[in-house]
């Protein structure tokens, strides 16, 4: 028996690559770290040398660690070449630790606004940013119209400058005053985003139906709300009711009022905007619904698009809607869904943001919604429809909602949406809020999606002690983890796991700290973009 441990070591199998070594050869332009010999430092005698001195001698501009102009390898797009050093403070004085659930307090969680200002001011107005943009879209790419209260909006936005901010007949903000009064107000207090900054990745974005237009939500950014929520109580008898009221539909047509309000597909069939009724648009980043039909008053069919190329799964949804009124249950059907089950039957909710609430200084996404269901529906698709599969039927997903304001302009989503553009300009922030002489930090391309859009692939590790040999070594010899997000583009939540996981390891905090003594992690926060940016 004591020889057991020693038979159980030898019969440990070693590992062999799963293919010729000289295929391995292609790989290596992913891991430049591995050839990196810290050449470039100053070459002082180690004896001379204290140890403050060899900290200040470690590389700290991207010319040793992040080439600013070849970060992004996208053809149309090209980041500023400028050192990180260049654009912010110290960065001894850069260091920060990870936000915490206090940072609800605006003194905790502040960054310095002269500092942030300067920053996203430069990014936004670098002409190079995307080389080779189209001029039209860049004077195209705006934020979403105004609602028809745009007098509330103009005294919120501006209230000394009234004169200066006049929306179009249709509501747009066309005054760059107006756009300035919104940036100015933003107060700067929410971790890891900046308008400016995602205005500006947001004009890069190759996409399918070339949007022009910019949700809210996503440019001015979201907020961790200051509780937990619980699942939502199912109340016994709701799926029966909603059930007979659609065959209540069937039997008694001519209370339907079947009117196209929204048609993604054909936008002259659509007749938005008749009295009492709810506006509904989609076409902006991440967003998914292709047709919305008012069937009583208070009561709307939703239709979601299908993925990109294929006639299925339709899950995801995220759209806009405004003109509604205060305190009225509006019912809202999503029908053409195809699971068999789904988690809105055991307690979970969509999520709305509110651009009044967010104006007033709570910008966050909240669960909404009540009498939820998820059940069989009575449509079907043809076999060609259906990919193949015959008698392919629909599921109903209905949810009832109370808006908080009248005349407001709220988006709602299966879940809290995070976009392409979200992710990059986080990685611009973080790139620049790290300390360089701490953090490997290594933002490379992965490839070049099907749609002409960067993946970023990031590698970050601690930077090594000093140019000794032993530290080198250890340095180059540290394992890997990889980590990788967002492979279904419709489960944004592993991109807010995959946003707190980045924050913390370029963070001073000293478990963040010891973990990138230990590894080297590359990590891909966003495998298909074009998925994402298509909705």
């Amino acid at each position: 028996d004591y020889d057991l441990e020693t038979d159980v070591n030898k019969l440990r199998s070693r590992p062999v690559l799963d293919r010729p070594e000289e295929e391995l050869v292609q790989y290596e332009v992913m891991c430049p770290e591995l050839s990196h010999h810290f050449q470039e430092l100053e070459s002082e005698s180690e004896e001379e040398k204290s140890l403050e001195d060899r900290t200040e001698s470690l590389p700290s501009t991207p010319s040793h660690l992040i080439s600013s102009a070849t970060s992004v390898k996208h053809p149309n797009c090209r980041w500023r070449n400028q050192s990180v050093t260049e654009v912010g403070p110290d960065p001894e004085e850069m260091s920060f630790k990870v936000p915490q659930q206090s940072w609800t307090k605006k003194e905790e969680c502040r960054w310095d606004l002269t500092d942030e200002k300067r920053d996203t001011v430069e990014a936004a107005q670098d002409t190079d940013f995307c080389k080779g943009e189209d001029p039209a879209r860049s004077q195209a790419l705006t934020l979403r119209p105004l609602p028809k209260e745009a007098a509330w909006y103009k005294k919120m936005l501006c209230p000394d400058c009234e004169t200066s901010i006049n929306p179009s007949p249709g509501g747009r903000l066309e005054s760059s005053d107006a756009v300035t009064s919104l940036l100015e107000k933003h107060q700067g207090d929410i971790p890891f985003h900046s308008p400016r900054f995602y205005i500006a990745r947001a004009k890069c974005v190759k996409s399918i139906p070339d949007y022009k237009d910019v949700a809210f939500p996503d440019f001015w950014g979201h907020q961790s709300p200051p509780y937990s929520k619980p699942m939502l109580e199912r109340k016994c008898g709701v799926q029966r009711n909603k059930v007979l009221d659609d065959v209540r539909r069937l039997i008694q047509p001519g209370d339907v009022i079947g009117r196209t309000v929204f048609d993604l597909d054909e936008p002259s069939r659509s007749s938005p905007g008749a009295p009492g009724c709810l506006t509904f648009f989609s076409k902006f980043e991440s967003g998914n619904l292709r047709k919305a039909i008012q069937v009583r008053e208070f009561e709307y069919d939703l239709i979601m698009n299908a993925d990109v190329n294929s006639n299925q799964h339709h899950q995801w949804f995220y759209f806009e809607v405004r003109d509604m009124k205060l305190a009225v249950p509006y019912r809202f059907n999503v029908i053409n869904c195809e699971k068999l089950n789904s988690q809105f039957n055991y307690g979970m909710q969509l999520v709305m943001y509110s651009m009044k609430e967010a104006l007033q200084g709570r910008p966050r996404w909240l669960r909404a919604g009540h009498d939820i269901c998820y059940y069989k529906n009575h449509y079907s698709c043809s076999t060609a429809a259906g990919g193949g599969m015959r008698g392919k039927c629909y599921y109903t997903l209905t949810f009832t909602i109370k808006f908080p304001h009248k005349d407001d302009v709220c988006y709602l989503a299966y879940h809290y949406p995070y976009t392409y553009s979200t992710m990059m300009s986080h990685l611009d922030i973080l790139e620049q809020k790290r300390s360089p002489k701490k953090v490997y930090w290594r933002q490379q391309t992965l490839c070049q999606t099907l749609g002409g859009n960067p993946c970023p692939l990031l590698t970050i590790t601690a930077m090594p002690d000093s140019k000794k040999r032993d530290d080198l070594e250890q340095f180059y010899s540290r394992p890997y983890v990889f980590l990788v997000a967002r492979v279904h583009p419709g489960e944004s939540n592993a991109s807010w796991v995959m946003k707190g996981t980045l924050e913390f390891l370029v963070s001073s905090d000293p478990i963040a700290d010891l973990l990138r003594k230990c590894f080297i992690f590359k990590i891909v926060p966003m495998l298909n973009p074009d998925g994402v940016i298509n909705g």
